[in-house]
């Protein structure tokens, strides 16, 4: 073998900062520009909507990739298959969950988390606070990677991204392929 190093190297993932606790996963501003805007995909949008079928609150991660200020979502997944309890994260099921992701769709990472609310929707100002109070505590999100809060209004799917430090101003979301 000529060169230096491995013949293989593996990204070093926000969910490997997370569970190895190599660098702190909470870094404020890590982008060098603010999210702007959150694509959503197809793809993901269904899953929601199967999650959303269930009449229980649903919490889990995002996997997807981010240019600047647009982050497009491309997965979502629960952070802890067989756990009632939101937010739980189960460090090694999501060191799978990237790695696999990390395979499949190159630069893709771990990019927030979400919460489906079966109900009608809506939620007030005080729960919505205490959702992402909750998600930050739990890790899923920071400043840089968004809490998507998934509900029906009217029977209409609707989505709306917040992220730590912004209060609960929603940030825009759009289903589909993103424009580049």
């Amino acid at each position: 073998m000529t060169g230096t190093g491995l013949p293989w190297t593996l990204p070093l993932t926000r969910a490997h900062r997370r569970a190895y606790n190599l660098i702190p996963v909470r870094q404020p501003h890590t982008e060098s520009a603010d999210l702007e805007i959150v694509h959503v995909t197809p793809g993901a949008v269904a899953t929601l909507r199967g999650v959303l079928a269930r009449p229980v609150l649903a919490t889990g991660v995002l996997f997807g990739t981010r240019a600047g200020g647009h982050l497009t979502v491309q997965a979502v997944h629960v952070a802890h298959p067989g756990s009632t309890e939101p937010f739980h994260v189960d460090d090694t099921y999501l060191l799978g969950l990237a790695d696999a992701w990390a395979q499949a769709q190159p630069g893709s990472d771990w990019v927030g988390g979400w919460v489906a609310t079966p109900l009608d929707g809506t939620v007030a100002p005080r729960a919505l606070d205490a959702l992402v109070r909750q998600a930050t505590a739990a890790g899923l999100i920071d400043y840089d990677t968004p809490l998507l809060v998934a509900g029906w209004i009217d029977g209409d799917l609707t989505l709306q991204a917040f992220k730590l430090g912004v209060g609960s101003q929603p940030f825009p979301v759009t289903i589909g392929r993103p424009v580049p």
